[in-house]
């Protein structure tokens, strides 16, 4: 009786798809820095979606830079960048693609005033896994220069990781600095 009378359970789902698509669609709208609304409407479409929609929600997430340079206000934002970039590398495999998204997170954040070791230890990190060595330790460098090296995680990861690539001298030289 329910299924002649609202459609099968195919049909339901799509029908439930829509209104919380248009129910985030109309969030987004009215509050475009509201980044734990775009976090919902990128699950859903992690979940649901293609590959394309789902890249087109982060692009369209990402683009609203929140509009004050306090680092309360860009810590979802960042986190936004962070979960576009791991979707990219593990859900879509594209790590090429992945590599873009953490270099223009790393452009976009005003270090001048603040910066996010994640963001950067991440995106070192993911130089790290494509075999890429070199890269890893020029963006650990960067990330030294920009904290001023007052920030002992990322002589920590830098260190771990050298140490993990069998480098103990490099490690020991890295502690040194610190």
């Amino acid at each position: 009786a329910f299924e002649n009378k609202h459609g099968g359970r195919a049909a339901v789902e799509s029908a439930l798809l829509r209104k919380h698509r248009s129910s985030y669609e109309t969030a987004v709208a009215a509050g475009p820095t509201d980044y734990d609304a775009w976090f919902e409407y990128a699950s859903l479409e992690e979940t649901h979606g293609t590959a394309d929609a789902v890249r087109e929600i982060y692009e369209r997430a990402v683009a609203h830079v929140p509009p004050l340079h306090e680092k309360k206000h860009w810590r979802r934002y960042v986190y936004l960048w962070i979960k576009y970039a791991l979707y990219e590398e593990l859900a879509a495999d594209d790590a090429e693609r992945a590599g873009r998204v953490y270099d223009t997170a790393l452009a976009v954040v005003p270090h001048s005033s603040f910066t996010f070791v994640k963001l950067w230890v991440l995106a070192a990190k993911h130089r790290l896994r494509q075999r890429d060595a070199p890269g890893f330790r020029k963006l650990m460098g960067r990330c030294i220069g920009v904290t001023r090296g007052e920030k002992e995680k990322v002589f920590v990861e830098y260190a771990a990781a050298e140490l993990a690539m069998g480098e103990v001298d490099r490690c020991r030289a890295v502690y040194g600095r610190y």
